[in-house]
């Protein structure tokens, strides 16, 4: 019996305690006291010495399960969130070099892995491991709330935030390539517990393929170039201007349809079947430049049926008066209004005709020239035509001009300074010196005496179309003018006064701009006619 066992039973006794009961309380009391004391013992106050082996093993395991928590956490960031069809562009790409196309090729299957959800789950798999098992080995290696401290500072720097730095940093398809071999080990270890989960996420969350739209790769063209300007990229990385359009009418063009293009029928120029090629008719066609001829047969242009080519007409003498029902002929391609630019522009791609005329029931247009003497009309009749050349004008978001155009536009030019231009600097330069005149204020030096005369000015106007102004003092109005005329003549500013030329685009004859881009003139010449 120990000493305190003892001196606590002599103690109750004399007190008058009983045996038995002295017995039990000293017995508690004895626990009690011995407790804390063991507890104490057991308890490690000190770190490791390592003069042991198990402690130089203990520490190795803890750094293997740190190295193994930075690197599922790396993979995690830098595999997983890698966008499947960036690395599909980087393979293809051919100005891509040979390394960073093989990096691709070797990174595609893991992101491609079926289920897609395995890789993710067994990266989180090793991770959470390796973060549990590290403070069991610390813990026999330094005091509990060492353990804690380095294990959770291990997990934040060396688990958490360098390997997001690494891994998601210039190099992380070059590390990502070097480390898949490592990440198929990983999944192939982990396998009985990744594969089905990674099967019921699945299910649960399918993967969405997410395709780039046309509008994103529209808008993708604009961010591109605001980047290349904020960064002063170089002019081989940005998109040109012109590149930049084409991209945007190329994508456009499967929403726009044929009734969006086509000229209507009554800006259409076309000849009647009873007519001669006499001399003022080929006059005619010569000055309007068209290179095909549409030709009808009735008193309505809604017959028309085929066109010539006016190149096969260069034989003609005008003083035999060829009849136009004589020709050699052309059969067009007959369309719908509601067709599909790209699916017309097929068509024009196969050879049979860049030609086309619109009706609504393009079907019994085509029954109707197939049967020996009749011509579409009513329902099927013609009710629009449409080139190959105004699906490229689309295309390329601008207008073609040629030799002919040109020659239009100058006789456009003559008749609009003639009509609109000149009254209005008459008008303004007439009020400009009746105010110099009355106002012996104004220097003599100023721009208000010393206006140029209007013949000169319209001189200049209709024979410089640079954007330079002829002269200092012809500002305002006359400046407007100039620029309106600089910017083009077939716009809607010239169109709406009756000046337009007979290749008029149809969006233009019906008085709507096809885009914003081509409305180069209406809001000067507005300004310039205000008065």
């Amino acid at each position: 019996m120990s000493p305190f066992l003892s001196g606590c039973l002599d103690t109750l006794h004399e007190g008058g305690v009983g045996l038995d009961s002295a017995t039990a309380l000293c017995s508690k009391l004895a626990a009690l006291k011995a407790s804390p004391l063991e507890s104490l013992e057991e308890e490690p106050s000190h770190f490791a010495s390592f003069d042991k082996p198990e402690d130089w093993m203990n520490l190795s395991v803890a750094l293997c399960c740190m190295l193994m928590a930075a690197t599922a956490s790396g993979l995690t960031m830098g595999v997983v969130s890698l966008d499947e069809l960036e690395l599909r562009v980087k393979e293809r790409n051919v100005n891509e070099s040979k390394t960073e196309r093989g990096y691709a090729t070797r990174i595609l299957p893991l992101i491609r892995l079926s289920p897609r959800h395995q890789l993710l789950v067994s990266l989180l798999l090793l991770n959470a491991i390796a973060n549990e098992a590290m403070p069991l080995f610390l813990d026999k290696l330094v005091p509990p709330w060492a353990a804690i401290l380095i294990s959770v500072t291990a997990v934040l720097f060396v688990g958490e935030i360098i390997p997001a730095a690494v891994f998601t940093g210039p190099a992380k398809m070059r590390i990502a390539a070097l480390l898949s071999p490592l990440a198929w080990f990983i999944v192939m270890l982990s396998s009985p517990i990744s594969y089905p989960l990674g099967w019921a996420l699945d299910r649960l969350l399918p993967h969405a393929e997410g395709l780039p739209t046309r509008h994103e790769v529209k808008a993708l063209v604009d961010v591109q170039r605001e980047m290349a300007a904020e960064h002063s990229a170089s002019a081989g990385e940005a998109f040109h201007e012109d590149e930049a359009d084409l991209v945007r009418g190329a994508l456009s063009l499967s929403q726009k349809l044929v009734v969006d293009v086509m000229v209507p029928l009554e800006d259409v120029f076309a000849l009647p079947a009873d007519a001669a090629m006499d001399l003022a008719t080929m006059k005619q066609v010569i000055a309007l430049g068209h290179s095909r001829v549409p030709v009808y047969w009735g008193p309505a242009k809604s017959s028309i049926t085929r066109f010539i080519h006016v190149k096969d007409q260069i034989m003609l003498t005008p003083a035999d008066a060829t009849p136009v029902a004589s020709l050699r002929f052309h059969d067009p391609q007959w369309v719908g209004p509601e067709d599909s630019l790209f699916a017309l522009l097929n068509t024009f791609q196969e050879g049979h005709a860049h030609m086309a005329f619109v009706s609504r029931h393009p079907e019994l247009a085509r029954q109707a020239l197939a049967s020996q003497g009749e011509f579409p009309g009513g329902k099927s009749g013609c009710i629009g035509v449409i080139t190959l050349e105004d699906i490229i004008e689309e295309i390329l978001t601008e207008e073609i001009y040629d030799e002919s155009d040109i020659r239009a536009a100058k006789q456009v030019l003559n008749k609009f300074v003639l009509t609109i231009v000149r009254p209005r600097l008459e008008k303004k330069r007439a009020g400009a010196a009746a105010v110099a005149a009355s106002d012996s204020s104004i220097p003599p030096n100023s721009p208000l005496r010393r206006l140029p005369s209007v013949e000169r000015l319209v001189t200049a106007l209709s024979r410089d179309t640079s954007t330079t102004c002829p002269d200092s003092s012809s500002a305002g109005a006359l400046g407007a003018a100039r620029h309106f005329v600089g910017s083009g003549l077939e716009r809607v500013g010239v169109a709406r006064h009756g000046l337009a030329p007979p290749r008029a685009v149809g969006a233009v004859a019906r008085g709507e701009p096809r885009d914003g881009a081509r409305d180069g003139g209406q809001g000067i010449l507005k300004e310039f006619c205000a008065n």
